[in-house]
């Protein structure tokens, strides 16, 4: 009798094991190192992004706008996230930093050596990174496919002298192991 029990609870528990997902299994991780997918389409994206927004400026403000957002917005070839005693390390284009991943706020020089408060906040699948400058406010949010082998960074830029907010996305492959 224990034996025939033992065998039925053991091929419900096998049944159940294999008709859950893989990814429910093991989650994948946004950990890792990443590669732009279409680094010519993602610039466009962002250009076509810009456009909208400094579309609605005068018309004298519309070049000096353009030149500027294209400049401090580059389009990020290389991703990579790792964790380290620390907390995150993002290096994220020309970006390279290192602090916790709970949302709260640090003090960092951004590349073009302005200061910047920055936060990170990791949950399952996302991680939201918050840029806040004395011109404005950049948003990224690294969202995870299912299957864990691309990577989406949904980007928002505002400004208070900017009439609407840009809004546009790169999307990236996982590299290496």
């Amino acid at each position: 009798m224990n034996l025939a029990r033992f065998i039925i609870l053991s091929a419900v528990g096998l049944l159940t094991i294999l008709s859950t997902p893989l990814s429910a299994q093991a989650p994948a991780s946004l950990l890792g190192s990443w590669q732009i997918i279409n680094a010519s389409g993602a610039e466009n994206r962002r250009d076509e992004a810009i456009d909208r927004v400094v579309g609605e400026l005068i018309f004298i403000a519309r070049p000096i706008a353009r030149r500027r957002m294209s400049g401090e917005l580059p389009v990020h070839q290389r991703v990579i996230l790792s964790e380290v005693t620390a907390g995150l390390r993002a290096q994220v284009g020309p970006y390279d930093f290192t602090t916790p991943a709970d949302g709260s706020v640090h003090r960092i020089e951004d590349p073009w050596e302005n200061e910047v408060r920055v936060s990170q906040q990791l949950t399952e699948g996302r991680l939201r990174q918050v840029f806040r400058a004395e011109n404005g406010v950049l948003y990224h949010e690294f969202r995870l496919n299912e299957a864990g082998d691309r990577l989406s960074l949904h980007i928002r830029v505002t400004s208070p002298r900017l009439p609407s907010d840009g809004r546009y996305r790169y999307d990236y492959r996982r590299v290496g192991s």
